[in-house]
C-alpha cells in the first residue's frame, strides 16, 4: 500500500469535533424520535438541537429544514417538488448529472443555458412563465460561483458543492445542502424549503410529511457539530489555491479564482490522460481526481469543461483542504508536473 502523504480528492476525514460527537451518539443510542419512550424522548430533543444548528449554520429556519439520508436524492427532491407538467425546467449545460437526469425525465418542456469560458450561465431572454430555474450555487468541479442569478418563477438552489460557504441567492424556492462540505459525514443531506405551499413532495406518499424519515440521528448529530466547527479560514486556502494555480500555470485553468470557492480548482494538461496521471500521482503518494465530478467512478470527459469551450483531455481536480500546507501544494505540483513532462515525452516519442 503506498503511503498518502497529501490528500487532494474531494474526500476529506470528519472533523475532529465531528468524529467525537459521533462516537457519543453512538453511545446515547439509536432510538426513533417518533416514537414514545424515554430513549424516544431523548432522541427527539437531540435531534431539534442539532437541526436548529444546522439552520441557524446555513442561514435558514428551522421549519424550512429536512433531513435526507442519500443527498444525491435531494436534487430530485427539490427540482421535482417544484415542477408541474407545463412548467419549464431550466439548467446549466454545465450542471450535474442528477439535474440532467431529472430534466430528461421531465414530461413537460426543458431549456438548457449554456455558459461561458469562466463558467457562468448565459440567458439571452427571460425564462418562460412558470419556469423552474436549477441554479447551480457553485460548481462541485471547477468550484466556479455563479455570479448572477437569472429572473425565474421558482428557484431550486444546488448548495452541495459551496455549503455554508455561500449564502442564498435572493429568491430561492429550494435548497440542497450536502454535509461533505462542511467536513460532516457521508450519506446526510439537508434539503431546505422556502415555502410549503409552493411544494409539493413529488414522492408517493399518504400522509403530510415532506420527505422519508431516511437518516440517522448520529449523523444527524455528526453533521450539526462539525458545522458548528467548521472554519472557512478562505483567506488560507484562496491563497493556497492561487500559489497551486502559479505553479502549475502551464495548465489550462477553468474559472478564475477570484469567482470560484477557495478549496477547488480543475487543470487540464495537454497530450495527456488524466486517470494515469492520477496512477503517476498515486505511486507518489498524492491522491487527487479526475473526470467529470458527478460521475467519477469511471473518470467519464468533463462535461463541465466541455460547455465551458475547455480541454478536456489531462484532467485533474483538486481539493484544498483546512490541514494542507504550502509545503504540501508545492509537493504536490513538482511531482504533477514531472508527471505530464513525462507522459507529454512519451507520446513525442
Amino acid at each position: 500500500m503506498v503511503r498518502v502523504t497529501s490528500n487532494f480528492a474531494a474526500e476529506s476525514p470528519l472533523h475532529p469535533k465531528a468524529r467525537e460527537a459521533f462516537l457519543a451518539a453512538l453511545d446515547a443510542g439509536w432510538a426513533d424520535p417518533r416514537k414514545v419512550s424515554q430513549a424516544a424522548d431523548k432522541a427527539a430533543i437531540l435531534k431539534g438541537h442539532a437541526i436548529e444548528s444546522i439552520a441557524s449554520g446555513l442561514g435558514v429556519r428551522v421549519e424550512q429544514v429536512e433531513i435526507l439520508g442519500e443527498p444525491c436524492l435531494g436534487h430530485y427532491l427539490a427540482l421535482g417538488g417544484l415542477l408541474t407538467p407545463d412548467a419549464t425546467l431550466v439548467y446549466g449545460a454545465a450542471d450535474r448529472s442528477e439535474v440532467i437526469a431529472v430534466a430528461r425525465s421531465h414530461n413537460g418542456p426543458v431549456q438548457e443555458l449554456p455558459v461561458d469560458g469562466d463558467g457562468q450561465m448565459i440567458s439571452m431572454q427571460p425564462l418562460p412563465k412558470k419556469s423552474v430555474l436549477a441554479f447551480q450555487l457553485a460548481n462541485i468541479e471547477t468550484g466556479v460561483i455563479q455570479q448572477r442569478t437569472i429572473p425565474a418563477d421558482f428557484m431550486a438552489v444546488d448548495a452541495t458543492a459551496s455549503g455554508p460557504r455561500t449564502p442564498l441567492p435572493e429568491g430561492w424556492s429550494t435548497a440542497i445542502f450536502d454535509a461533505k462540505s462542511w467536513q460532516g459525514p457521508a450519506g446526510l443531506g439537508v434539503l431546505a424549503i422556502a415555502d410549503n405551499k409552493r411544494w409539493r413532495s413529488p414522492l408517493p406518499h399518504i400522509s403530510s410529511i415532506r420527505v422519508p424519515y431516511s437518516h440517522s440521528l448520529p449523523l444527524l448529530m455528526c453533521a450539526a457539530v462539525s458545522l458548528e466547527a467548521f472554519n472557512k479560514d478562505e483567506s488560507h486556502i484562496r491563497q493556497l489555491n492561487s500559489l497551486m494555480r502559479s505553479l502549475l500555470s502551464s495548465a489550462t485553468i477553468a474559472g478564475r479564482l477570484e469567482q470560484s470557492l477557495p478549496h477547488l480548482l480543475s487543470l487540464c494538461f495537454e497530450r495527456c490522460d488524466g486517470e494515469e496521471l492520477l496512477r503517476m500521482l498515486k505511486i507518489e503518494g498524492f491522491s487527487a481526481d479526475s473526470g467529470s465530478a458527478c460521475t467519477a467512478m469511471d473518470l467519464a470527459p468533463s462535461h463541465v469543461l466541455s460547455a465551458m469551450g475547455l480541454p478536456t483531455q489531462g484532467n485533474v481536480r483538486v481539493a484544498i483542504h483546512p490541514d494542507t500546507t504550502a509545503v504540501d501544494v508545492s509537493a504536490f505540483a513538482d511531482k504533477l508536473l514531472k508527471a505530464v513532462e513525462k507522459m507529454q515525452g512519451q507520446l513525442t516519442r
